[in-house]
């Protein structure tokens, strides 16, 4: 029988008993929070070592074999070259730096450096899908130094070109851990004036000891020291040809044959001409040749530089076929670069246009394997794009930041504002829309390498009423072409102030023709778009439809 008093002191007690309860969760929480780990981590073997890159453990596996290390392919993109590329179709690695290029099929000892085999002592190999590569190829390409500690079970990947910050203990003892917490297991015994090599995450340091052990240490038990200067410099870029001044090119348009030299007039300030002698003409890569050597002798003697132009025909299925296999990336670049030792070419302009968006990286992987075995060669590379729209084909596919890093040159082709195909009525390029054009590329090039594409031909716009059905046409003019059609007209020719070119309008029959003249005016204004932004200089599409007092526009505008 329970009595009164029972339940009365049960009532006392509960009170007491939760109390002491919560009284011993906060002991228990505190004394854990204070109570280090005492056990020591275990030491990983040689069959799954730990690799740190760069003072970072990294999550990864690595295959030691003999004095070779070799890592997966995406460990080594992400963490010291994100532009290391994989192609499946051949089962290559391909390796591009600013001067080199090398390939090396999975399984095979032999590698091609700039098309030049070298043995290796490792290939790389695939194993469990995952594709392995031998880093000893690669250490000095990029300025990296491996090192096996067996004792620890670990591998390092230090990075030359980096400063590294230097620590010493400051109290008797203090443990390296294995995570950045009292509670994690001790990697090693650390005293004090033992020196580490640190990098700051928190409370702690990731440190580095001499003895090759990788852990974590206490911030407040060490004292930084100096920075170790790098052991090796950076990769610098190549410095691209450069004019005294300003870089005034322009671009030869040859369809079928080249011009007769002798009846091209003087052109002041030209210092590049770009012949369109190149095109990729069918799914295998084969090149079709224009060129002429008379034209290049021509151009050296008048002190012009060659670029020759090489396009794709404007056709994304056979650009597609080309740029997604290796092989015929390569067939395409040995191509280019017989015909330029063959004729004295002096750079190659590449004009890819019309390209599927899901292709944009594989064009960049061709210019990156490219350029470096035009570097060897000599050659000056560049690059046309179009100004950031939000067409797919013809400006999304290009990635113009990756592109910039690969050419010494890029040309925004500003122009083509309104298309042969607009259906609307308006300038080839309005001056705001090409300053616009100007600034969006600039996010994303150095002004020192990008050129100002600028029009020498305008078109002239018929609108007209037929059946009930209003319709636009247009067709491309040259400058003296479309000022010889106005005069005949009798056209009215007034200053539009929004477009910054001159505009005639007249009535042939019941159309109404428009035209956003290409002047010496609208000119002047493009040229000190150049000064105005610091760009590389200016691109000119294309010689034979400009005035000859063009010429005298663009130097004067160009110079300094």
């Amino acid at each position: 029988m329970i009595t009164e008093s029972r339940v009365k002191k049960r009532r006392i007690i509960w009170p007491y008993l939760l109390l002491a309860l919560l009284l011993l969760a906060l002991a228990t929480i505190y004394f854990y929070d204070r109570v280090p780990n005492w056990r020591a981590a275990p030491v990983p073997g040689l069959d799954a070592p730990k690799v740190v890159i760069g003072g970072t453990q990294v999550e990864t596996f690595a295959i030691v074999s003999g004095e070779t290390t070799l890592l997966p392919f995406e460990t080594v993109q992400k963490y010291m070259d994100p532009t290391l590329h994989w192609d499946s179709k051949t089962e290559s690695l391909v390796v591009t730096t600013q001067d080199k290029v090398i390939t090396m099929q999975t399984e095979s000892l032999t590698a091609y450096v700039n098309r030049q085999p070298a043995s290796l002592n490792v290939p790389a190999t695939t194993k469990d899908g995952t594709v392995f590569v031998p880093m000893d190829v690669l250490e000095p390409l990029y300025k990296i130094k491996g090192r096996v500690v067996e004792s620890t079970g670990t591998i390092f990947y230090d990075f030359l070109t980096r400063a590294v910050q230097t620590a010493a203990v400051t109290v008797e003892t203090s443990n390296l851990r294995s995570g950045p917490s009292i509670h994690e297991p001790i990697v090693a015994k650390l005293v004090e004036g033992d020196v580490l090599e640190v990098v700051k995450t928190g409370a702690w340091y990731t440190a580095t000891t001499r003895t090759g052990h990788f852990g974590f240490v206490r911030e407040k038990d060490v004292a930084l020291r100096e920075v170790v200067t790098p052991r090796a410099e950076a990769p610098q870029p190549k410095e691209p040809w450069r004019p005294k001044g300003k870089i005034n090119l322009t671009w030869e348009h040859v369809i079928s044959k080249n011009p007769d030299v002798a009846a091209i007039k003087d052109m002041a300030g030209l210092n590049v001409v770009s012949p369109t002698w190149f095109s990729v003409i069918d799914n295998e890569g084969t090149v079709k040749n224009k060129a002429d050597s008379r034209y290049v002798r021509w151009a050296h003697a008048r002190g012009y530089k060659v670029w020759a132009l090489v396009d794709n025909g404007f056709d994304p299925a056979r650009t597609n076929a080309v740029l997604s296999d290796l092989r015929k990336r390569e067939s395409v670049i040995q191509q280019l670069l017989a015909y330029a030792a063959l004729y004295g070419i002096d750079g190659i302009n590449i004009d890819f246009e019309n390209i599927n968006y899901v292709d944009r990286g594989l064009l960049v992987q061709f210019v990156r394997e490219f350029a470096p075995l035009c570097r060897e060669q000599g050659l000056t590379v560049s690059m046309d794009v179009t100004i950031r729209s939000k067409s797919l084909n013809w400006s999304m596919c290009y990635d113009r930041k990756a592109l910039a890093q690969a050419v010494d040159y890029l040309m925004v082709m500003a122009y083509d504002e309104h298309t042969a195909g607009s259906g609307v009525a308006g300038s080839v390029g309005s001056l705001p829309w090409v300053e616009e054009g100007i600034k969006g590329v600039l996010e994303e090039v150095p002004a020192e390498r990008l050129l100002l594409g600028v029009p020498f031909y305008t078109r002239v716009w018929r609108e007209e009423t037929k059946n009930g059905a209003f319709t636009v046409t247009s067709k491309a003019l040259g400058m003296e072409a479309a000022e010889e059609l106005l005069r005949q007209n009798q056209a009215v020719i007034q200053w539009d102030a929004g477009s910054g070119q001159n505009f005639g309008v007249f009535r042939e029959g019941q159309a109404q023709c428009k035209i956003w003249l290409e002047d010496q005016e609208s000119m002047a204004l493009r040229v000190a778009l150049v000064k105005k932004y610091g760009l590389a200089g200016i691109a000119s599409w294309r010689r034979g439809f400009e005035k000859p007092a063009i010429w005298n526009v663009i130097v004067n505008g160009l110079a300094p």
